[in-house]
């Protein structure tokens, strides 16, 4: 895979600035993916899970409570084709789940971004809470 332009980073980076937490947001994560038959930039955005480490809930995943500026999302466009929301997973393999489709064209480019409202079960917890500290640790 080619690696990411520089245009595509900073929407990335303006989609992870809409990501406002309600509490303290764990990492941001992304996935990025070039679809050669569309010629289109895949982006996908994300804030990741904590992971608590002892006591009870030893293990537990928390997906970070957000809310997204729609609004930031779309100025990161130059146009903008369709905007969608998936309400559900749509399946067992459904690894994105509820999120938001944004498809458009940025620097005369393809994108289709979508911002995730829980993280792929394949990725990693992006922060872990120590319960006998009481201390986050961020992860990536």
């Amino acid at each position: 895979m080619k690696s990411p332009p520089d245009w595509l980073v900073e929407v990335a980076n303006q989609v992870a600035q809409a990501i406002e937490g309600f509490e303290l947001l764990a990492p941001i994560g992304s996935h990025v993916w070039f679809n050669v038959m569309l010629d289109q930039w895949e982006l996908t955005v994300f804030p990741s899970a904590t992971e608590v480490l002892g006591g009870r809930f030893d293990g537990k995943r928390n997906d970070s409570r957000f809310s997204l500026d729609i609004a930031l999302v779309l100025d990161a466009f130059d146009t903008v084709s369709q905007v969608r929301w998936q309400s559900h997973r749509l399946g067992e393999d459904d690894e994105l789940g509820q999120h938001i489709s944004v498809e458009g064209t940025v620097k005369d480019n393809l994108v289709w971004l979508r911002v995730l409202a829980t993280p792929p079960e394949r990725f990693e917890p992006g922060r872990r809470y120590n319960e006998a500290d009481q201390r986050l640790e961020e992860l990536w």
